[in-house]
């Protein structure tokens, strides 16, 4: 009985203590992100889900997407120490472009590259809507309103 009150007490605690870490990572906006594989096989099983990729296809985009996270993960890491972001920009565009290339050439099916680019809209909707929208168009909307 009292091995079993204290091995409740260390679960409690444990736990305890692994959700107040996860809480502080919530808070800090510091999670682990996934590696640039796993984001690759991530987006490449959303995919599936959305448009039924035969086998040989999901062979053919996991690297497509990761050499595409990989380049844009160390771009990413540049902009954090340059100070021209626009060009950054231009490069990121390029890498999307060449990675929609590659996309359609593996994918070699009109409706399917439509449904995969409805696919990219979409999570960049989701993505912006999870930040709140454009912050630039909403700081105008809110000058807007002060000037009045």
């Amino acid at each position: 009985m009292k091995k079993t009150f204290v091995f409740m007490i260390a679960t409690v605690l444990s736990a305890g203590t692994l959700f107040a870490q996860g809480e502080q990572a919530r808070a800090t906006g510091k999670r682990k992100m996934p590696s640039p594989q796993e984001r690759a096989q991530l987006t490449v099983n959303r995919l599936d889900e959305k448009i039924k990729l035969d086998p040989g296809k999901k062979a053919q985009l996991v690297p497509i997407f990761n050499n595409y996270y990989q380049d844009v993960s160390q771009l990413r890491a540049e902009m954090r120490t340059s100070e021209n972001k626009e060009h950054h920009k231009a490069r990121i565009k390029a890498l999307q472009d060449a990675r929609d290339e590659k996309v359609r050439a593996a994918l070699n099916n009109k409706k399917q590259y439509e449904a995969y680019q409805q696919h990219i809209k979409d999570a960049h909707s989701r993505k912006k809507g999870s930040r709140g929208g454009d912050w630039k168009e909403k700081r105008g909307r809110q000058e807007n309103n002060h000037s009045n």
